[in-house]
């Protein structure tokens, strides 16, 4: 056993590598398939107005397109709800990995320093509508500004948020036991038909990225098995 193994080491890693990004190549398609599910989805869920949420059982999803309120008070620098993160540095890679041109892949890493979602209303055509839940996510926030003019590590703070007037699209489900309001899923800085876009965009990098990294490994399997039968 330990002479095959010996004999055949070479396939064995570029099997495993092969492997590694085969699996990476399906996690990417598999967020490929839940982005198009989530925005087929969006779609096919009304969009409705305060008037129209009169009489709508509870629990039933529903689409809201709107403004943020300015019944709504501001928590920081006019911003309603929000997300900041603090600037921790740069992180490359090991000289292991260094490229041909003898340059290192290094990336910003930025630490989750506040999340700010609290009870909230849009104003919407016909009225307000109310959010009456607090674990929402923000996504494609309208406001992105920075405390710091150039990047200080662990001191720049990046703020992405919605202040009085953004424009907002959210899907939700209707809750009646306390008024009508909605237990939003997220808080999209938008229209749905940006949204909807924005998802379609997302997707098609999602599709290319599983075909990229799934098409590597085959690449590498298949001279895996070459080389194994060459040595065989």
């Amino acid at each position: 056993m330990g002479r095959w193994v010996e004999k055949h080491l070479i396939s064995l890693v570029f099997g495993f590598i092969g492997a590694i990004f085969a699996l990476i190549g399906g996690g990417f398609w598999g967020g490929h398939f839940h982005t198009q599910q989530e925005a087929r989805k969006a779609e096919q869920i009304p969009l409705y107005t305060p008037a129209q949420l009169d009489g709508v059982l509870s629990g039933t999803l529903v689409a809201v397109e709107g403004r943020i309120s300015e019944q709504n008070s501001s928590h920081f620098e006019g911003l309603i709800a929000y997300t900041a993160h603090q600037y921790q540095g740069i992180e490359c890679d090991d000289e292991d990995d260094e490229n041909d041109d003898g340059d290192y892949e290094c990336d910003e890493v930025w630490s989750l320093t506040e999340w700010v979602t609290p009870v909230l209303w849009l104003d919407s055509p016909g009225g307000r509508v109310r959010i009456g839940n607090i674990n929402y996510k923000l996504l494609h926030a309208p406001e992105v500004w920075r405390t710091t003019s150039t990047l200080v590590e662990h001191e720049t703070l990046e703020y992405r948020g919605f202040r009085m007037g953004s424009p907002a699209f959210v899907v939700g489900q209707v809750r009646t036991n306390d008024g009508i309001s909605l237990e939003a899923d997220f808080l999209f800085g938008g229209s749905r038909q940006d949204y909807l876009l924005s998802q379609a965009e997302e997707a098609v990098v999602l599709l290319w990225m599983g075909v990229v990294f799934a098409g590597f490994g085959l690449l590498f399997l298949g001279v895996a098995v070459v080389m194994a039968v060459f040595r065989s």
